[in-house]
């Protein structure tokens, strides 16, 4: 059912309606009563855990749809309804799944206004009621529980769902639709057993199965058996799969193109007189929908007129087998509803050199895409907030958009994973995930340098938005992880993680290489945590004395050390942790990063090098750094940037293949590793904070400070996002100098450094506009200050 937009009063997203988690039950009957103010056509869409029956008042409902795991696609069933009074009630059974849940919505149009009902708090519920509760019609005896919305955890976003629940779970969410006319590959499958497609038109696309046909496509286990979702749908891609490749061979299929990476869904419909069955495949690269066993796909039935929706995910490649039907399969054209978070991007960035303008869209479009319910690390395999990605992504978020409502909610999500005790689960922002995801050892993702992120991320959050709001939120959060952090240091002034997963982000560390950067990384958290503390007024001091500890013990250890060559990893972070000082660092990055050896890196990683980098002023070595490792992965016409890149891939047939991530997680290798990460994305937030050099030097864009650098760049210009309007910067180098102008909106102060003052001829205007004067070493540019 396609529910029109509505921009001004939204139609509600339904919420999952749960009997609670820790009271054992069998089945469980919702009821909503309403009223309507005239007659209408009604469609009911419905995913319950099992088995369900429903009722409109004494009729019951026959609901139909695809057949998937009732978990995993929507049923649909249409009913007339009279102006009046109007009961809907549901009874959904576990289905082996431990709890009922349903989720549903009643949608009716009159006219231009569409309404809704949908399953919320406001619902009722009752508990194993006896066989004959429609005839006795006692009173349900609770309020129905409701959380999560059509993404949540632990079950994700349905197939067949109604377009408009691709706002997810928050509602933010923007869909723009499109056709795919591209055909890039195709087969006409075993013309000896009567195969043939014709594709010449891809807006009416042909296909003749192959004889004999299948019955019936793959039988799918119904109980999702584990509580991430996305591996029960690998399980699911499998079996499938599995089942496909009998077939595969000898059916005539098409593949098409998107163009670009995308995270969207594909809507399939038939033209076909009587049943055609079909396998529908997304992946991100051809070889992936050609050749992968856990390639997501659908095998489905459909009518003459019906469509099928797939479930939204990461994806540039589309392919339709056609598998039965009596005569020819005829689609209609083939459509892609992209979702995107609808915040109007204002950051911008433009330089002499095309690569980097390149690296800069391409990491742009990486970071948007993942930028869906939470901040997601990618698109297609995960789809979930992990600290470690977040820190970059958020970074560049700051960087690209005004409207940082997904990092706030995001953080706050993580925050809930953490050492603080667990909330009630109608009290947390997501539940589903906490209850899948929060661990006994007390860290975020159970990994303990991700606890250390999260407090350094709401220090990062906290200077480049302002907002004390999320802090206050999460204050006891914050605490509790302090308290936590700090009972993992010893006597000495060493932190040691206890327990959890010791992941550095694939780092290929030793044991002792992976405390030390974990100890410095404790010392920048417990400093950033006590900052973040005193800003609300709480005490903090014990948290910054032993930050002070920790510093005096990391430098006794580092400072024989600095001009030994160590892993890009621990260089990075021991020049960002604040322990060394500027000349320190800088013997640091002479001894590990400047010649930049040929090591083993994620793009996370590799971003943390631009940091550390730019923090000591050498940009340069970063824009030939970019061109080479970002760089180099636009040759394959990447349209995102993946997980994680070796120029080596570039020489492979397949480089999906051939990539990997890590070698001791082989999951992660191939067409496993995503080809759109947010933590790739980060040139976007580097070459803005770098090369155009303006950074916060108070918390909200108060004050900013000033520090360009164009490297070899002949020019640079860019827009930079404050809460008080758009920073614009233009920089030029001519024969006679370098030459800058900045436009500043009101209220946002600039502190320009004596040696910017002596290199630069720096033209400062207001959004009036209005010229201010530069003013001398250490001064600030603003209203009423000298």
């Amino acid at each position: 059912m396609t529910i029109p937009p509505s921009t001004d009063s939204p139609l509600p997203l339904p919420r999952r309606l749960w009997w609670p988690w820790d009271e054992v039950t069998d089945h469980v009957v919702f009821r909503r009563t309403f009223s309507l103010g005239r007659d209408a056509l009604a469609t009911v869409s419905l995913v319950s855990s099992g088995p369900v029956r429903v009722w409109l008042g004494e009729q019951e409902l026959t609901l139909r749809g695809q057949p998937l795991p009732t978990w995993r696609t929507t049923r649909h069933a249409q009913v007339r309804l009279p102006a009046g009074e109007h009961c809907l009630e549901v009874e959904a059974r576990g289905g082996g799944h431990g709890q009922p849940f349903v989720l549903a919505s009643l949608d009716w149009q009159n006219g231009d206004t569409a309404g809704r009902i949908a399953t919320d708090d406001t619902w009722t519920m009752t508990r194993d009621p006896h066989e004959d509760w429609r005839a006795t019609r006692g009173p349900l005896h609770r309020p129905a529980w409701a959380f999560d919305g059509v993404w949540g955890e632990p079950w994700g976003f349905p197939c067949d769902a109604p377009d408009d629940f691709l706002r997810l779970t928050t509602g933010w969410q923007t869909v723009r639709t499109g056709t795919l006319d591209r055909v890039v590959a195709m087969s006409p499958g075993l013309l000896a057993l009567g195969a043939g497609v014709d594709a010449s038109d891809a807006r009416r696309l042909t296909f003749r199965p192959a004889r004999p046909v299948p019955e019936q496509g793959p039988v799918l286990d119904p109980v999702r058996r584990h509580d991430l979702w996305q591996y029960a749908r690998e399980a699911h891609a499998i079996a499938t799969n599995d089942w496909l490749d009998i077939f595969e061979a000898r059916a005539p299929h098409v593949v098409l193109d998107v163009g670009e990476e995308t995270f969207a869904r594909v809507k399939v419909t038939s033209r076909t007189p009587g049943t055609a069955l079909l396998a529908v495949t997304t992946g991100e690269s051809l070889g992936e929908v050609e050749h992968h066993g856990r390639r997501l796909t659908d095998v489905i039935t459909l009518r003459e007129g019906e469509t099928f929706a797939t479930c939204p995910t990461g994806f540039r490649y589309v392919k339709l087998v056609a598998l039965a039907s009596d005569g020819d399969i005829v689609l209609d054209p083939v459509e892609v509803q992209h979702v995107r978070f609808g915040a109007e991007v204002t950051g911008a960035f433009e330089c002499s050199d095309d690569t980097i303008n390149r690296v800069w869209r391409v990491a742009t479009h990486t970071a948007l895409l993942c930028m869906q319910n939470e901040l997601w690390d990618g698109i297609k395999r995960d789809q979930r907030p992990w600290m470690g990605d977040l820190h970059v992504e958020a970074l560049v978020s700051y960087h690209l958009l005004s409207d940082t409502r997904l990092v706030a909610r995001t953080l706050g999500v993580l925050g809930e994973l953490g050492p603080a005790p667990a909330e009630r689960p109608e009290w947390q922002r997501y539940p589903g995930l906490s209850a899948g995801w929060k661990t006994t050892t007390g860290d975020i993702n159970d990994i303990p340098s991700y606890t250390l992120w999260w407090v350094v991320g709401l220090h990062d959050y906290h200077r480049y938005t302002g907002d004390l709001t999320l802090i206050e939120e999460v204050a006891g959060a914050l605490d509790a992880t302090l308290k936590h952090v700090s009972n993992w240091t010893d006597e000495h002034g060493r932190w040691r993680f206890h327990t959890g997963w010791d992941l550095v982000d694939w780092a290929p560390l030793t044991a002792g290489e992976r405390e030390l950067y974990c100890h410095l990384l404790a010392t920048r958290a417990l400093r950033d945590g006590a900052a973040l503390l005193t800003r609300l007024g709480r005490p903090a001091t014990t948290y910054a004395t032993l930050a002070g500890r920790m510093r005096e013990s990391a430098r006794a250890e580092l400072l024989p050390r600095l001009h030994e060559h160590v892993p890009h990893h621990l260089a990075a972070i021991c020049i960002l942790s604040g322990v060394l000082d500027d000349a320190e660092a800088q013997a640091v990055f002479g001894a590990s990063l400047a010649d930049d050896p040929n090591m083993t890196m994620t793009f996370w990683h590799r971003f943390n090098d631009l940091q550390a980098a730019a923090h000591l002023g050498q940009v340069q070595w970063g824009l030939d750094y970019l061109r080479h490792h970002w760089g180099t992965m636009l040759s394959l016409g990447a349209t995102t940037f993946w997980e994680a890149f070796d120029p080596a891939w570039v020489h492979a047939p397949d480089p999906h293949a051939v990539s990997i991530i890590a070698g001791e997680h082989a999951q992660y290798g191939g067409y496993g590793t995503s080809l759109c990460h947010g933590w790739s994305a980060g040139p976007t937030a580097w070459l803005s904070g770098s090369v155009l050099g303006v950074t916060p030097a108070e918390a909200g864009w108060r004050t900013a400070h000033f520090r360009p650098n164009l490297g070899d760049l002949r020019w640079a210009r860019g827009r930079v996002p404050t809460p008080l309007g758009d920073v614009q910067v233009d920089l030029r180098a001519e024969p006679e100098g370098l030459f800058a102008t900045l436009v500043l909106p009101e209220g946002l102060a600039l502190e320009v450094g004596e040696d910017v003052q002596a290199t630069w001829s720096l033209t400062v205007e207001r959004v009036e506009p209005k010229v201010v004067p530069v003013w001398l070493t250490g001064a600030v540019l603003g209203e009423g200050r000298p």
